[in-house]
């Protein structure tokens, strides 16, 4: 502003130029908050834990595996379970209870479904290896009882 001798007033900062400066401290303010609100967010609901990503894959792991599991079952019942009976008590095949003792690495009870062994036909060829791993864990885990 002037005075009435057009000379410039000390008072501070004219009224456009303080509606400038409030409309830029207003922003500012804004943009203060909603950066907060932002940090707030991401820390209550974005990037989970270390221990919430552990227990997450922890579920997947306990979800993978009893999907195996399920295939597993179905694997013995249509190839397995003719020979080793219906609950791997055994028959022309040998019982699974205590194979975990008698082929306690696992790679060892593959090649025998993969190539055969005496009796036991070669799964290689019929199987994949995702329903060979399957109908493994499923011996080794369900059928290896006392």
């Amino acid at each position: 502003m002037t005075t009435p001798d057009n000379e410039p007033d000390d008072d501070g900062p004219s009224m456009v130029e303080g509606l400038a400066l409030s409309g830029l401290a207003a922003f500012s303010s804004l943009v203060v908050v909603l950066f907060i609100g932002a940090v707030v967010y991401g820390i209550a609901y974005g990037r989970p834990s270390d221990e919430r990503r552990a227990e997450l894959a922890m579920q997947e792991a306990v979800s993978d595996e009893a999907g195996q599991i399920q295939v597993g079952e179905q694997v013995y019942a249509s190839a397995c379970a003719s020979c080793h009976g219906r609950l791997g008590e055994g028959g022309v095949g040998p019982s699974f209870a205590g194979v975990t003792t008698r082929l306690p690495d696992v790679a060892d009870q593959i090649q025998v479904v993969v190539e055969g062994r005496g009796q036991m036909p070669a799964f290689g060829a019929s199987l994949t290896d995702e329903q060979i791993e399957a109908v493994i864990a499923y011996e080794r885990t369900v059928l290896d009882g006392p």
